[in-house]
Order: structure tokens, then C-alpha cells, then sequence
């Protein structure tokens, strides 16, 4: 009887210990969460779960009360797995991450497979996430919850998915993950964030054919850094509505519609991005003002490279637009641009325009390189006060290779034009008090500068040759000023050095030129059809040379044959002018040699202190053309200033070659450096002793996208090359 009682005894310690252990249990699922919870490999109890989404539903009910882990076994998990307004998560950290390696939650269809709303400070690391299907759905979802972190995650969303969206976030970051899509759908995107602010996408690629990479609407001051995005989508990089933007080492490669979409977003900065492939536009850009471009390449863009609408104040550093665009650069209603370091190369299409202005007032160009075919190179109507410095256009034109319409206080200064067109400057349609001086014209053109219903434009300091028909035509112009011009025709008839049509008024001059007709016949220096254009005295201290059998003047039907002939015209013209072989310099390079009559025979012009290659002037009696006399000068009349002194032609899309041209004056050893899209070195080449051309074999690069450096510092020179 004694032992039963005690037994009894027993079985009601043990039945106790067990309630006190029920009740130990549920207070501690009910106590906020603290500490590292297992996920699919701990064994029972309140310290490990089975499942992710078992996980997230407990955080959900318990709250924090610490920094939580959640390490997870490698398996496939079913989702959903949402987090709704985590008690706490101000104040703590959570994590999901693998145990050891990589584990998987896929959606199952649902919506998102992993969903994070009003819920902080949450980090995603090292997963993959599958399984969404449908428009609006995505892999992993972040919504009103600041301070998340998606790190080194896979993310693969089929059919109209995407991959990450985050919604009214602040403080987000992606960090070395990847996104794939399977379906050019509407509403796929790789990467959608929408109100969010302060977020970073950094190290990251999207790969497939989803129909935007990155899309960002709304919100403000966000980055994306060294991502990459290739897809056959609508558009690879997107932002609306998002002042303060920042994309920097950005590549985008595949036949998208638009590499880069930017609209209605003030204070954006582009740096070092590459946009290859795309089909109708590189760069798109609208109401955008006072954005900032460094180091951005554009290439194989089948029909515009960067155009930039209704944005005032951009600014482009190292621009680079390469192979085949219908537009290379379009600046329309875009005033007051900055366009430094532009190049236009490889543009082979009699209708294509390689810097296109359209209500662009006050836009400056320096430094920019444009090559190719085209119909016309720089195109610029209503875009008064631009300033192209120190341009070069190289190539052929269908029509003119430089035009300007309805553009007043434009300047050209200075710029090298060596085409086969038409004309190589035009003006017109009420484009006033504009100046083209320092410009060397060469190459095979009718005309070298065309100028009609123009009033006070000045050509000063220039060297005009290789045209056929006039090399200076002033149509309907009024008070045109010619100083200190270099005019040299061809051995052919019927041209003009200067042809003054249908002239408004007697108040054109022409001082301080040399206009040496070597044709024929009717060919004459000074030309003119209708109104005399000159008041007395305002043609005078010229060279006006006529060796070829042709004349000095012609006005109407009135041929003036020598310098004698055209002083006793009514007006007496040319009191003081030369009519002499103005003895250039043996090569044919139009500087003066020492014992040129144009030497000391000029006038001094007040503003034009300096001569095509800026050496300065004499006060009292300068040289007449556009060079003045400096011993030892044998080079081509150049345009003066830091000219790239290496180039790149040529791609090695088919030969695996590119042809180097060298500067005069180089010695010594010239690194070539290849750069990859990713920023990295891949190749560097050194050449001993550099020959004025020298071919660089890239066949051994492996297929893809890469920027060629050759030489030091500013001098260097840029090509991007396409190795396939």
C-alpha cells in the first residue's frame, strides 16, 4: 500500500513537470524573438523551425526583442514568405541567410516569394528566389520597410514577373545579386523601385529577355553602381521622377529600344557607362536639367545615340557615340549644354547628322571629333549663342558638313573641317552676328562658306582651300566683315574666292586677306552679282593675286582683269592692296616665307590681335592672311590648342585590327591599354618606337565590348572597339 502511494506520487511529479514545461514553452513562443532560430535542420523545439515561411509567421506574432539570425539548410522552401509589421524591427536587426550553401524559396505561384511590408532593418543574403509568374508579381517584395539589404541573391522570374521590386522604402540596398527573366512581357522588370529614397544598387546584373532592367520612379537620391544589364528588353535602364540620381560604371548590352531613359529628373550624374546594341536610342533623355555626363560610350545603336529634350543645363564630359546612328547627339529645347570631349565616329549614312541642335541656345561644344559619312555633321537652327571650340570634322557630308539656321552669336573657333562635300559651312535664315574664325577648310567641297539673309557675320583667320566653286559666298548678307583670310581656288574656271550675291547695303569689308585665283577664265578673286557691296575704303590691304588667267574682280558683266582695273571703279577698291604671289612656304602648307610680300602689308583690325595659330599679331602693320609670319614655321596651318595628338580608326569587328595614327613629335615607348566593360585592364601593349600609323592586332580578346586608351594624360585617345 506504502509503494502505491509512493508511485502515485511519482506520476504526479511527472505530470507536473510536464505542465511546467507546456507553460515554459508557450511563455517563451510568446516572449519577443532574440538569437540565431535554424531553419530546416535544428531539431524541435522553440530554437529551429522547419520551414522559412514557419519562421516568418513567428517573427510576425512575437515581435523583436534583439538582433535575430535565421541560418537556413539547403533546400527548396515553399513560399509565400511575408513579414507584416514586425514589433521591434526600429530597434533590431534580422537576417536570412544559408547555413552553408545556398538555399531556395520558391513562390509557388503566389504573388512574391518573399515579401517584407512596414518592417525594418531586414537583411536577405546568399538565397535564391523562383516561382513568380504573373504582371505585378515579383521574386522578392520590399514595402514601406526601411534599411532592408538584398546581398549576393539570385532571383529568376518567368513571364511578365520581376525580379525585386521596393516600394516607399528608405535607405535600401542590392548588393552583388542577379537577376534573370524569361519573357519580354509588359510589366517584367528586372529591378523596380517606386517612391523610394537614398537606395543603392551596386555590383549587380540582370540577364534575360525582361522588358526593363532597372526601373525607378519617383522617390529621390538613388545610385546604382558597377551593374551590368543584358537583355533584349524595352528599355535597359529607367528613371522618372527622381531627382538626385547618380549612375556610375552602368553597362547596358543588347538590342533594347532605349540603353538609358531618363525623364523629368533635375541633378542627375552619369558616369563611365557603356550602352551598346540598342535599337532605336542609346541615351533618352527629357526634362532633365542640370545633369552631369563623364566618360559615357555609345555603340552599335542602330538609329539615335544620345538625345536630350526640354533639359536645360546638361553637361557631357568624354562623350562617345560610335557606329551607325541616324542622330548622334540631339540636343532639342535643351539650352545652355555643355558638351566637352565629344566624339562621333563611324557613321556610314548619306541622311545621318552627328550633332543635331533644335532650339539649343547657348550650347558649347569643345573638343569634338566627328567622323564618318554623313548628310550633314553639326545641324543647328534656333540655337543662337553656341560655341563649337576646337572641333574637328572629318569625313564626307551629303550636304553641308557644319549648318546653322535662325541662329544668331554663333562661334566657330577653331575647327578643322577636311570633308568631301557640298559645303562645309552654311549659314542661314537670319543668323546674325555670328563668327567663324580659325577654321583650316580642306578636302573636296563646291564651297568652303555659305552665308545667306545673314547681317554682321564675321570670317576672320582662316584657311580656306581645296574647293571648287566659291570659298566664301555671302547671299542676301548684310555688313559682312573678311578679315585676314587665306583663299586659295582651284586651276579651274567659273569660281569665286569671294562671291557677294544680291548684297543688302555698302556695308560689307574685306581687309587683311589673301585670295589667290589660280583658275581659269571667268574665275576672279572678288565676284559679285547685283549691288556693289563696298563703301570706299572698305576693301583694301588685300592680296588679291589672279595667276592663272583669270581676273581680279568680276562685277556683273564687268570683268576687272589686274589691280589697276579694279582701283578705277567708281567705289576705287583696294587703294593700298597687293596683287603678288604671296610666297607661301615650299609643301604647299600656306604659311608665309620670309621674303613674302604679304609680310608687314596689313592693317591692324581692332579685336584680332592673333593669327590661326594664336601667335600674336604685329600692332602696326601685321601680316596680310590668316598667318602671321613666325621664323621657322613649316607645318600645316592647323588649328591651334591641345588637339588630341594620337587617333584610333578602324574596328576589329571583322579584321581584329585598329589603326593608330601618331602625332608629330612623339618618341619613346606609347602604352596601349584595353579596358573591359567591367573596368578592368585586359590587354596593354607597348610600342618602342612609334611609326606615324601603326596597326594594334586585338584578335586574341575574347568576344564583347571593350574601350581602347593609347597615351598619356589629356593627349590620350579613346576608341571603343566591338570584338566578335
Amino acid at each position: 500500500m506504502s509503494h502505491l502511494v509512493v508511485g502515485g506520487r511519482a506520476a504526479r511529479s511527472a505530470g507536473c513537470a510536464m505542465i511546467v514545461c507546456a507553460l515554459l514553452a508557450a511563455v517563451a513562443s510568446s516572449q519577443p524573438m532574440s538569437g540565431i532560430y535554424p531553419i530546416g535542420s535544428g531539431g524541435p523545439g522553440v530554437d529551429s523551425f522547419a520551414t522559412v515561411q514557419a519562421a516568418a509567421n513567428a517573427l510576425n506574432a512575437r515581435g523583436l526583442g534583439g538582433n535575430v539570425e535565421f541560418p537556413i539548410a539547403q533546400f527548396v522552401y515553399s513560399g509565400p514568405v511575408a513579414l507584416r509589421s514586425v514589433a521591434g524591427s526600429r530597434n533590431y536587426t534580422t537576417r536570412f541567410l544559408p547555413k552553408s550553401t545556398g538555399a531556395t524559396i520558391d513562390a509557388g505561384g503566389a504573388r512574391y516569394a518573399f515579401s517584407v511590408e512596414s518592417t525594418h532593418n531586414v537583411t536577405v543574403q546568399n538565397l535564391r528566389f523562383q516561382g513568380v509568374r504573373d504582371t505585378g508579381s515579383a521574386c522578392i517584395r520590399f514595402a514601406d520597410s526601411d534599411s532592408g539589404l538584398v546581398w549576393t541573391c539570385r532571383m529568376v522570374s518567368d513571364s511578365a514577373a520581376t525580379g525585386l521590386r521596393v516600394d516607399r522604402a528608405l535607405n535600401f540596398r542590392l548588393d552583388s545579386s542577379r537577376v534573370q527573366g524569361a519573357m519580354r512581357a509588359s510589366g517584367s522588370r528586372g529591378i523596380d523601385f517606386r517612391d523610394c529614397r537614398f537606395t543603392w544598387v551596386y555590383r549587380c546584373s540582370i540577364l534575360g529577355t525582361l522588358n526593363t532592367g532597372i526601373s525607378i520612379v519617383g522617390g529621390n537620391d538613388n545610385v546604382t553602381m558597377m551593374t551590368g544589364i543584358k537583355t533584349a528588353s524595352d528599355t535597359g535602364y529607367r528613371v522618372v521622377n527622381s531627382p538626385r540620381m547618380a549612375v556610375d560604371n552602368l553597362a547596358v548590352h543588347g538590342r533594347t529600344d532605349y540603353g538609358l531613359h531618363i525623364l523629368n529628373t533635375p541633378l542627375v550624374c552619369i558616369d563611365s557607362t557603356l550602352i551598346y546594341g540598342t535599337n532605336k536610342q542609346a541615351v533618352y533623355i527629357e526634362s532633365c536639367d542640370s545633369l552631369n555626363s563623364t566618360a559615357l560610350m555609345m555603340a552599335g545603336t542602330a538609329e539615335r545615340g544620345a538625345r536630350v529634350i526640354r533639359s536645360r543645363g546638361c553637361n557631357f564630359m568624354r562623350l562617345t557615340i560610335q557606329s551607325g546612328p541616324v542622330r548622334g547627339l540631339e540636343l532639342d529645347h535643351s539650352p545652355n549644354c555643355l558638351v566637352d570631349s565629344l566624339q562621333v565616329v563611324n557613321v556610314d549614312s548619306d541622311t545621318a547628322i552627328g550633332v543635331l541642335l533644335d532650339s539649343a541656345p547657348g550650347s558649347v561644344f569643345r573638343w569634338a571629333m566627328i567622323y564618318g559619312s554623313y548628310g550633314t555633321a553639326v545641324s543647328a537652327s534656333q540655337s543662337s549663342g553656341s560655341r563649337f571650340v576646337h572641333a574637328r570634322v572629318h569625313g564626307a557630308a551629303a550636304d553641308a558638313a557644319i549648318s546653322f539656321l535662325q541662329s544668331s552669336g554663333v562661334r566657330v573657333s577653331p575647327c578643322s573641317l577636311i570633308c568631301d562635300a557640298p559645303v562645309s559651312v552654311a549659314l542661314g535664315d537670319s543668323c546674325n552676328d555670328d563668327t567663324l574664325t580659325r577654321m583650316t577648310v580642306l578636302g573636296t567641297t563646291e564651297k568652303g562658306i555659305v552665308a545667306a539673309d545673314c547681317r554682321g557675320l564675321v570670317v576672320a583667320n582662316n584657311c580656306l582651300r581645296g574647293w571648287t566653286r566659291s570659298g566664301i559666298e555671302l547671299v542676301h548678307a548684310q555688313s559682312p566683315r573678311i578679315y585676314y583670310n587665306t583663299i586659295v581656288g582651284p586651276e579651274s574656271a567659273g569660281y569665286a574666292g569671294v562671291y557677294f550675291f544680291a548684297a543688302e547695303g555698302t556695308g560689307a569689308e574685306a581687309k587683311d586677306n589673301i585670295v589667290w585665283n589660280r583658275g581659269l577664265g571667268s574665275s576672279a578673286c572678288f565676284r559679285v552679282d547685283g549691288p556693289f557691296p563696298f563703301a570706299p575704303g572698305a576693301s583694301d590691304y588685300n592680296d588679291l593675286y589672279a595667276s592663272g588667267g583669270g581676273s581680279v574682280a568680276r562685277v556683273n558683266d564687268t570683268v576687272f582683269a589686274g589691280l589697276a582695273q579694279w582701283r578705277a571703279h567708281p567705289a576705287a577698291p583696294d587703294p593700298h592692296s597687293l596683287s603678288r604671289d604671296p610666297l607661301f612656304v615650299p609643301g604647299d602648307n600656306y604659311h608665309l616665307a620670309a621674303a613674302s610680300p604679304c609680310r608687314d602689308s596689313g592693317i591692324p583690325i581692332a579685336g584680332f590681335l592673333y593669327d590661326l595659330e594664336l601667335d600674336q599679331r604685329d600692332a602696326l602693320s601685321p601680316d596680310i592672311g590668316a598667318d602671321e609670319y613666325t621664323p621657322g614655321a613649316v607645318s600645316e596651318a592647323q588649328p591651334a590648342g591641345r588637339l588630341p595628338r594620337f587617333e584610333l580608326h578602324g574596328t576589329p569587328a571583322s579584321r581584329g585590327c585598329a589603326t593608330l595614327v601618331v602625332g608629330p613629335g612623339i618618341s619613346g615607348r606609347l602604352d596601349v591599354t584595353v579596358i573591359g566593360v567591367d573596368g578592368r585592364t585586359v590587354l596593354k601593349l607597348g610600342i618602342p618606337n612609334p611609326a606615324p600609323q601603326e596597326r594594334i592586332d586585338l584578335k586574341g580578346l575574347p568576344t564583347g565590348v571593350y574601350l581602347v586608351r593609347v597615351g598619356p594624360g589629356r593627349a590620350a585617345a579613346f576608341k571603343l572597339v566591338v570584338q566578335r
